[in-house]
This record gives structure tokens, C-alpha cells and sequence, in this order.
């Protein structure tokens, strides 16, 4: 028998038998279910690996699928993707000023006063993401934003939108900070908006100070990790000005209402073109 256990999110399906054999299951932009064996790195594919690696005929695991059991209970963490993906986000190194995207963005400058933005081998420019756990704020992954963003999947069929971010380990909150900003109480200002990109960009249009300022990005969402971090550094602050920049559009408003149910006074800001960095590009 196959049990879905009860360390399942809404994105990844955890499955062990009697025997301790767990895997952790996903569904790919292709509709295709992947599956990675968080013990064994070689471990991992589609349905077809999965057999191949247990000496099973695939027709007799489909058959037996009435068998399976499925909790929707949530958990808040897959401690073997968020530990892989955090040890891989500190291996990278650190951002330079001649990034292709910050330029492209506008933002090479205004990025250079923020700590912990790295970049990989293909110069995607990733952001460290966050949530709350054991009553603290913990990087749980991080977000790639891509320089060439991915139009095609592997089929060669267009995307009906283009892939312009990649998530890795557990989605959260996206934060910078300026070095220099060490204390919570020290943080005057937090922006909040769909990019960090663009609180890259409120930043640099409204020349705010760095080391006072909290940048973060919800990565097109809003999510209970979200609300979470935002309402803990509510809670730990005292006379900040919280700002929502998110898209001058319906969802942008659907997002506004979402914070303020948290964070009731926050000031709602929208940017004159559809977000704050296309306004500073203008």
C-alpha cells in the first residue's frame, strides 16, 4: 500500500510504503508527474524511472493505484528541497554591477546597496525568499529571475506567457536589506510589491535610505508564509511606514486588500504604467 503522508504541500505529494521507500512527487508546467527521492540524488524522473529503479512492470504499479490514500493536510516545509536549495544559493557568488537584467531593469546601481543578491552561472540574478519558523524569519529558498526568459517547454510548444522566475525550495517572502541594517527597530521604511524588482525600483525612484529600508517581493502571489513574515515584522516595529507597490492593475488591488488585512495601515502606492519598474525605466 501507498500512503500520501501528512508531510504534503500543496505542490509536492510525499509518498512512503511499509518499507521507508518515500519519494516526493510534483507536477511539471507539462502536466508530466515527476517524482525525486530526497535520500538518493540518482533517484528521480517520471513514472517509468521510478519502476525501472524498483524492478516493477509500470502496467502492474497503475493497477494497483486503487490502493492509494491521500491526506490533504499541509505542511509548511520539505525540509530536503529547502535544505538542497539553501545550501546551493550560498555556494553561488554574489551579484556584480555589469548584471545583464539589472541593467536591463535600471537598477544595476540601486542594487549594489543591498546585501545577499546572488547570481548563478547563466547570470540570472536570485533573491533569498523567506518564512516564519520557530518564531523567527528563516530563508527557505530562493527565486532565479531570468535574464532569457523560458518561451518554449520541452516539447518546443510556446508558452502562452513566458517564464520570467524560477522558484526554488519552498516559495516565501523575497527580502533585502542593507548590510548596515542589522537592528529590526532600525528599519524605517518596508516596501512590498509583486518584484522585488520592483521595490528595487520604488527604492531608487523615491531615493530611499538603504539602511533603513526593508525590500520585499511576493513573486505574483500572496500566500499565508507571506501575511506571516509581514505581520512578525509588524509586530517587532514601531513608527514604520509600510508601502504596497503592487501592479497598477486588478490583481495589484485583489493584493492591496490582502496586506491590509495584516497590516491596516499600510500606504497603497500605484505606479503610473503597470508597475514601478516600468515607471522608472520611463
Amino acid at each position: 500500500t501507498i500512503m500520501i503522508k501528512k508531510k504534503t504541500s500543496q505542490n509536492y505529494k510525499v509518498v512512503k510504503n511499509d518499507n521507508g521507500d518515500k519519494v516526493i512527487i510534483s507536477k511539471a508546467q507539462s502536466g508530466d508527474y515527476l517524482y525525486f527521492n530526497p535520500n538518493n540524488d540518482s533517484d528521480k524522473g517520471n513514472i517509468y524511472s521510478f519502476c525501472k529503479n524498483r524492478g516493477i512492470v509500470y502496467q502492474d504499479l497503475l493497477n494497483l493505484s486503487k490502493n492509494i490514500e491521500i491526506s490533504h493536510e499541509d505542511s509548511n516545509h520539505i525540509s530536503a528541497s529547502k535544505n538542497k536549495s539553501i545550501d546551493e544559493f550560498q555556494e553561488f557568488q554574489t551579484i556584480n554591477k555589469d548584471n545583464i537584467l539589472a541593467i536591463r531593469r535600471n537598477i544595476d546601481d540601486e542594487l549594489q546597496n543591498y546585501s545577499n543578491v546572488k547570481k548563478d552561472d547563466k547570470n540570472n540574478m536570485l533573491i533569498p525568499s523567506f518564512a516564519i519558523s520557530n518564531n523567527m524569519i528563516t530563508q527557505i529558498g530562493y527565486t532565479s529571475y531570468l535574464t532569457n526568459p523560458i518561451t518554449k517547454d520541452k516539447n518546443g510548444n510556446d508558452y502562452a506567457k513566458p517564464i520570467k522566475q524560477l522558484c526554488y525550495g519552498n516559495k516565501g517572502l523575497e527580502i533585502l536589506k542593507s548590510p548596515n541594517l542589522s537592528k529590526i527597530d532600525s528599519i524605517k521604511t518596508v516596501v512590498i510589491t509583486e518584484s522585488i524588482i520592483d521595490s528595487i525600483s520604488y527604492a531608487k525612484i523615491h531615493k530611499l535610505d538603504p539602511n533603513t529600508t526593508l525590500l520585499c517581493g511576493t513573486n505574483g502571489q500572496v500566500t499565508k508564509a507571506h501575511k506571516e513574515v509581514l505581520e512578525w515584522i509588524n509586530n517587532k516595529t514601531k513608527e514604520t511606514q509600510y508601502i504596497l507597490g503592487f501592479d497598477n492593475d486588478d490583481k495589484g488591488i485583489q493584493y492591496d486588500r490582502q496586506i491590509k488585512q495584516v497590516i491596516p495601515q499600510a500606504q497603497i502606492k500605484k505606479s503610473v504604467f503597470k508597475d514601478f519598474n516600468d515607471d522608472l525605466i520611463m
